[in-house]
């Protein structure tokens, strides 16, 4: 058994221990009901525990196969993959909402006072629902289709994947949504938005972790990682932990993990283009590897949780 450890924080990472668990992977926190989320896909369920001390609470039923949660308001959304289907469920696990849509993988929420649209990634389309309204909108799409969305700017997701080399930009902000296609470097395999950055983070086959703009799409900031890239191995994971401006990635080739610091760098910036100190002040990424950490084993997914209020012993 490994000795306890107290922390202000801890970044789990899956797989290290060959331990098995809930399917789902990924603890969510939903906003609204002060609740934590864990779905399990090999028996249709979604359970919800509290907050502040993890008792489990309730157990919502699903139909039996791949599929995902997502906080939306005082609901939740869920993209099935196994039925086509796309969900709404409130609070006590009832379906406000179900709706077609083929080989259902991806969905992502935007919110904002008097406003929530929920976005999923259908076969041949994106499918865009306005609060919980009967009908939703269809955006057509061409091959390759869409899987899962990254939140890039409020309103504005990203999807893509290594056999692409754009991404598909789904724009919600306004009444009539959009679907336009923005290229990026190619074979990314791996994808996230960063929370209160607004920008998205993506790891190529190459090697290289690049920086997209979550509005534009355009290339932020990037760095070499893995010089010899990642082909003919299991795809790396990443995590981000907004708190302290952490881009962790876990290579299962090596046993190790790596933490790259997003440093913001504030220039001033003049009408004529040339940095000063008086003029508009424009901010600037820079990607830059701290550390690297061999935990051994096969590390895979990560989970960032915080114990705020939690002071480590002083060294002895």
């Amino acid at each position: 058994m490994r000795r306890p450890v107290l922390a202000k924080s801890f970044l789990i990472v899956n797989g290290s221990d060959a331990i098995g668990g809930v399917e789902g992977r990924t603890l969510v926190y939903h906003e609204g009901w002060k609740q934590y989320l864990v779905y399990a896909e090999n028996h249709g369920a979604v359970y919800t525990y509290q907050s502040e001390s993890l008792h489990g609470s309730r157990r919502f039923e699903l139909p039996v196969g791949h599929f995902h949660v997502v906080p939306y308001g005082n609901h939740i959304i869920a993209p099935h993959t196994g039925v086509s289907r796309a969900y709404i469920l409130d609070s006590r696990g009832r379906q406000v909402r179900s709706y077609a849509c083929g080989a259902c993988h991806g969905a992502a929420a935007y919110e904002k006072p008097g406003h929530m649209v929920a976005v999923f990634g259908c076969n041949d389309s994106v499918l865009v629902v306005h609060g919980t309204e009967q009908m939703g909108h269809y955006l057509p799409t061409t091959s390759p289709r869409v899987g899962s969305f990254a939140h890039g700017a409020p309103g504005v997701f990203w999807s893509s994947n290594s056999q692409q080399t754009f991404f598909w930009r789904t724009d919600v902000r306004e009444e009539e949504p959009s679907l336009t296609r923005v290229a990026h470097r190619g074979a990314m395999i791996r994808l996230m938005g960063l929370d209160g950055l607004g920008h998205l983070a993506a790891l190529h086959l190459d090697g290289n972790v690049t920086l997209y703009h979550g509005d534009s799409g355009a290339v932020v900031a990037s760095l070499q990682l893995e010089p010899a890239g990642y082909a003919n191995q299991t795809a790396p994971q990443m995590q981000y932990d907004p708190a302290h401006s952490l881009l962790f990635v876990s290579v299962a080739r090596t046993g190790a993990v790596h933490a790259v610091e997003l440093k913001m760098a504030t220039n001033t910036v003049t009408a004529g283009g040339s940095s000063s100190s008086a003029g508009s002040a424009t901010a600037a990424v820079e990607l830059r590897l701290v550390r690297s950490v061999v935990v051994g084993g096969t590390p895979g997914a990560m989970t960032l949780a915080y114990m705020p209020g939690v002071v480590p012993p002083a060294a002895a």
